[in-house]
């Protein structure tokens, strides 16, 4: 219905608001890691990589942490009803959005052909599942419908750019642990919406004078 339209639009909206971090962030980032990958500068590319997954999976948190309140903010009380989706849209996002460490591999090595039929395959699968499963469970499967398909072109970039240098460039364990960690935060999300708003605050505070200490020390916005 158009209603429930509304309100997924209402909610990526606010879930989207996390890309003007990610994005800046990757302006910065991009340079570097295209250049260190040219110059097999490898433990430098895993360090600084590690700095910027970290800080954007703070920022992916602290949104999925306050959805209720952005969205209250955004569109009214009614909207509270489809909180408990803003985490897993987020969590889409950060997948969509963290590809590129992949496929800058694929750039230097100019097989970024690969791209598109990834990411077509990936609109399909997204498509074919919204066919599926939309009308059985309403517009709360487009939000894991839309996460399947991201999860799928993250991880092809991920073998591809494995099997061009046949050797792990990135941090593995690391990415394999935020991963874990923002998906367990989407899972429980509403456990956490039930946590006092100056609690929750305090914790984002606290985590963002961690960003300031991991930019500080990481140096990740130097070319």
């Amino acid at each position: 219905t158009m209603k429930n339209v509304v309100l997924y639009s209402v909610v990526y909206t606010y879930s989207s608001i996390v890309l003007i971090a990610f994005n800046s962030i990757n302006s910065a980032y991009t340079p570097f890691a295209l250049k260190a990958i040219k110059k097999g500068k490898i433990n430098d590319l895993k360090i600084k990589t590690n700095y910027v997954v970290w800080i954007c999976t703070i920022a992916a948190f602290c949104m999925m942490i306050l959805a209720p309140e952005g969205l209250i903010i955004l569109g009214g009380n009614e909207y509270l009803k489809a909180a408990d989706i803003a985490p897993i849209i987020l969590l889409g996002i950060f997948f969509s959005s963290f590809y590129y460490i992949f496929s800058n591999v694929e750039f230097v090595y100019k097989k970024n052909k690969i791209i598109f039929p990834v990411t077509l395959v990936g609109a399909v699968i997204n498509i074919g599942l919204n066919y599926l499963l939309i009308p059985r469970w309403g517009y709360q499967a487009a939000a894991y419908t839309t996460l399947i398909s991201y999860i799928f072109i993250f991880f092809s970039h991920w073998i591809i750019s494995y099997r061009i240098v046949k050797k792990q460039l990135y941090d593995y364990k690391c990415i394999i642990l935020v991963i874990s960690f923002l998906s367990v935060i989407a899972i429980f999300a509403e456990v956490l919406f039930s946590i006092s708003l100056i609690i929750r605050l305090l914790i984002i505070v606290l985590l963002m004078l961690g960003c300031l200490y991991i930019i500080k020390k990481g140096n990740i916005f130097s070319k």
